[in-house]
């Protein structure tokens, strides 16, 4: 893109070899993401089926696997399997594939923040760099492909670390690599375009990620693409740089709208020195022609699944007995819509008064309402003196909460399914 014009100015001081390739039809390449964080990698793999099937039928010319393919917490035997039987599932896409590792493919059995076990990345790198020369000697590599460069960046030099869960601040780029990447991104001849890819998105630890961004922008990276979420959001573009994050291809999603991350898909990019176009393909049929969602809305859609993650939570009780959900909160900047749901028709209950109006439902709460403190991934609910919605029904045990909120035209709903518990709540 800006890059040609660089280029141009470069080769009529000194060397024409650096020039950019000039080939203007742009590249294809589609995208794989996670497989695992599931309790049935089987029928995962049998999504990555259909996501093999998908991108064939899009002819790229190449395609990335953004991480998380295998169990890393299996023994050795276990993963040996699941790697043969992955990677016989990639090896029907009509073009080839490049994996960069995820922390389900290297983390050790033992969790534990900067583990210094590190026979799980050991193994990943035996395996892959089998396949991947470049693999086996780092887990971070590049390649050219019809003048465009794809940069595999390495996530996990702290295992078990995480940019938003989990010990935030040690989820980085180790200045060993960054180094690497200036060196990776200079090479000659330069592209004319570029490609980074990488398993979690670290740029949520943006004090850690921001000299590596600055290379990025400085060098005139294109795109990056992240995994690890299971649900894809679009970044938008920081100094020329587009952000992308691909949903599951097979891993845990969310249970909701597809918007929400309710969503299996693969991704289709064209990128060219002046083009750059992202088709995200379902693997379910959807009403609407899907799009990656914005990230604002997106941190939304977690901040309220952690909510509902986090509304078993127990507070101070008053005397009595029956069945209800001791908390709920609202721990975003828009009005959050709740209902319960029992076997499909709203459950017989009430809210809490002070949650909303005459404790009637569908309970429109306020922002912040019921909410101690809220960030992305951690929330903290209220205490209470009472249940925040109580069943009418005794017998009532198996219901679902929903939660939707309205934005940029579109509403997101999560669904979140509950074993009542008996708690004591006030008449």
């Amino acid at each position: 893109m800006r890059r040609v014009l660089i280029a141009l100015v470069a080769c009529a001081l000194s060397a024409c070899a650096t020039t950019p390739p000039q080939d203007a039809e742009p590249v294809r390449f589609g995208v794989i993401g996670d497989q695992t964080g599931v309790d049935n990698l089987a029928r995962a793999y049998g999504i990555l089926r259909q996501g093999v099937a998908a991108l064939n039928a899009h002819q790229p010319e190449l395609v990335l696997h953004t991480g998380d393919l295998l169990e890393s917490a299996e023994a050795t035997d276990i993963v040996q399997r699941d790697w043969s039987e992955a990677t016989s599932i990639l090896d029907r896409l009509d073009a080839p594939w490049y994996l960069t590792p995820g922390d389900h493919d290297v983390n050790p059995p033992e969790r534990m923040t900067g583990s210094t076990d590190r026979s799980r990345e050991a193994l990943f790198q035996t395996l892959y760099g089998a396949r991947n020369p470049a693999a086996a000697e780092r887990p971070f590599y590049s390649f050219d492909h019809r003048g465009v460069r794809f940069i595999s960046l390495y996530s996990h030099e702290t295992l078990h670390a995480d940019p938003r869960w989990g010990v935030t601040f040690q989820a980085r780029i180790s200045e060993r690599q960054r180094q690497w990447l200036v060196e990776a991104l200079t090479a000659t001849p330069r592209p004319r375009a570029t490609v980074v890819f990488v398993h979690q998105p670290l740029w949520y630890n943006w004090a850690a990620w921001a000299p590596v961004h600055a290379v990025l922008a400085e060098n005139g990276v294109d795109l990056v693409v992240g995994g690890h979420f299971h649900y894809g959001q679009d970044e938008g573009t920081l100094d020329g740089v587009r952000y992308i994050v691909v949903g599951a291809t097979g891993g845990m999603t969310k249970t909701g709208s597809p918007n929400a991350g309710d969503r299996h898909h693969v991704t289709v990019i064209d990128i060219g020195a002046n083009n750059l176009n992202i088709l995200v393909v379902p693997l379910s049929p959807e009403a609407e022609p899907a799009v990656l969602p914005a990230r604002r809305n997106m941190d939304r859609v977690q901040a309220v699944s952690s909510m509902l993650w986090s509304a078993m939570g127990r507070g101070a009780v008053a005397e009595g007995a029956c069945l209800g959900v001791p908390l709920l909160g609202n721990p975003i900047d828009l009005p959050l819509t709740l209902s319960v749901l029992n076997s499909g028709p709203a459950a017989d209950g009430r809210f809490a008064n002070d949650l909303c109006s005459g404790g009637a439902q569908p309970c429109q709460l306020q922002p912040g309402r019921g909410v101690m403190s809220s960030n992305l991934s951690s929330i903290a609910l209220a205490p209470r003196a009472d249940a925040a919605w109580v069943a009418s029904d005794p017998l009532a045990r198996e219901i679902t909460i929903v939660a939707e909120f309205d934005s940029t035209g579109q509403t997101f709903r999560l669904e979140h399914q509950m074993n009542l518990s008996q708690i004591a709540c006030a008449p």
